[in-house]
């Protein structure tokens, strides 16, 4: 199953290693808010991307967009559900704002931005 949701890193992501094949990836948790005051819930995703490079934007508090990710979600012993999701573009949202820069390139193709002028369409 994929997922995308956009949400706030909740501490800086780390480089690790993995043991059976030594890639490095970069792990990181967002904290995704639904419903106001009383009525607020916070869903926790524990997510992993091979994008090395991505590392240093995702400090805690900054707002990242993930899509497509491949989600899976187990049940700890004490009944606690843990959602982690594994690949799919990850992006920090101020990349989405800066068309200009060239990092939205760690992550996924280039901005629709650029193909927004339509003034050579004959119709």
């Amino acid at each position: 199953m994929q997922i995308s949701f956009v949400g706030n890193v909740g501490q800086d992501a780390e480089i690790k290693t993995s043991k059976h094949d030594n890639k490095t990836f970069v792990r990181f948790s967002v904290a995704v808010n639904d419903g106001t005051g009383d009525d607020k819930v916070t869903t926790w995703f524990s997510c992993t991307t091979p994008f090395e490079k991505l590392a240093k934007h995702l400090t805690k508090g900054s707002k990242v967009t993930v899509m497509g990710g491949r989600l899976s979600i187990n049940k700890g012993d004490d009944g606690r559900i843990f959602y982690n999701v594994n690949g799919g573009e990850v992006v920090p949202t101020w990349l989405e704002k800066d068309a200009a820069t060239s990092a939205p390139a760690l992550t996924r193709a280039p901005a629709a931005s650029q193909y927004d002028d339509h003034s050579d369409i004959p119709f």
